[in-house]
Order: C-alpha cells, then sequence, then structure tokens
C-alpha cells in the first residue's frame, strides 16, 4: 500500500520515492559513470505522486506531508 501524505492539503499517495542503493535495494546494472553512492549535493529527492483523480507525476520529495487522518 503507497504512504499517503498531503500535498497542499489535497491527499496524495507516493507511488515511488528516491532511494540509495543498499543490500535490500541493490543498484540496478548501468555504466559505472552513471552510478553514484551518495546523493550529489543538492539534488532533489524526487518522487513519484498519484492524486485521487489518477494523475501522476514527478516531484520533490520535500514538502510533502504525512496524511496523519489516513487509516
Amino acid at each position: 500500500m503507497p504512504a499517503r501524505y498531503l500535498l497542499r492539503g489535497q491527499p496524495v499517495r507516493v507511488l515511488v520515492k528516491f532511494a540509495l542503493p543498499s543490500k535490500r535495494n541493490p543498484a540496478v546494472p548501468v555504466p559505472a559513470w552513471l552510478c553514484w553512492h551518495t546523493a550529489p549535493p543538492g539534488a532533489p529527492r524526487n518522487a513519484l505522486v498519484e492524486r485521487e483523480d489518477g494523475t501522476r507525476f514527478v516531484r520533490p520529495f520535500r514538502g510533502l506531508r504525512r496524511d496523519l487522518t489516513a487509516t
């Protein structure tokens, strides 16, 4: 079940969010020049977000607030 957050007071679901590679989340095979082990400084941690009407978009994870009323 995707996590529920609030974006400008409207409920949204975060389908996919940024995660660095780890044992539980191994990196996909890509060229060495494309892989980093820490996020570049200042890089946004993007998330795929879905609104209640079904529209999906990518935005920075920053600014999303946990929906404490979701059950």
